[in-house]
């Protein structure tokens, strides 16, 4: 896996939403060209390329960092806790008590991506849960949350 990106600059975000703009009439595949006469580059992007791409501008665009992770992907320790924007200590005590599965390379823990994604959800998805229940009780109470 790459590095995350960095948060795209406002230039960046202009220029990304008027590409998706430009680009919201093409079904895709799509043939691109390069402009540099240096590097002269011709291909074509299958559409399932084509949909991602569209995907990242459209990120970008609303000020999201993006990257991009093959399926199957490895991750260290230290990419999974900037992943779950976790520390990496606790990361791994997640890892030690089972929460995220995972497994070794020599004495280096590895991540499956699709795992940690997984983790993610459910934690999400017990975080929301947690919300609805705290504001339900709010209400039974009369504490002004209607």
């Amino acid at each position: 896996m790459g590095k995350l990106l960095r948060l795209p600059t406002e230039e960046e975000r202009l220029q990304a939403s008027e590409s998706l703009r430009e680009l919201t009439r093409v079904k895709g595949p799509m043939r691109v060209e390069s402009d540099d006469p240096r590097h002269p580059v011709k291909a074509i992007l299958p559409k399932p390329v084509f949909a991602l791409l569209m995907d990242a501008l459209a990120a970008v665009a609303s000020g999201k960092a993006v990257s991009l992770v093959p399926y199957g992907a490895q991750l260290t320790t230290q990419q999974a806790a900037d992943f779950l924007n976790v520390s990496r200590p606790h990361l791994i005590s997640l890892l030690e008590k089972g929460e995220i599965p995972f497994h070794k390379v020599g004495t280096h823990r590895r991540i499956y991506f699709s795992e940690l994604t997984s983790h993610k959800e459910r934690r999400d998805e017990a975080s929301r849960a947690a919300a609805t229940e705290l504001t339900q009780m709010a209400q039974e109470d009369k504490l002004g949350y209607e």
